[in-house]
C-alpha cells in the first residue's frame, strides 16, 4: 500500500462523510421548513 493509495482511500472516506452531513443537514432544514409551513397554515 503505497501513499497515493492511502490518501486515495481517506479522500473518499472524507467525501462520503462530507455528502452524509450534507443530506442530514438538508433533512433537518426541510423537516424545520415543513413545521415552519404547517405551523402557519
Amino acid at each position: 500500500m503505497d501513499v497515493a493509495e492511502v490518501i486515495s482511500i481517506l479522500t473518499t472516506g472524507l467525501t462520503a462523510v462530507a455528502a452524509i452531513g450534507v443530506a442530514s443537514l438538508g433533512l433537518a432544514a426541510t423537516v424545520k421548513l415543513y413545521k415552519i409551513v404547517r405551523g402557519a397554515l
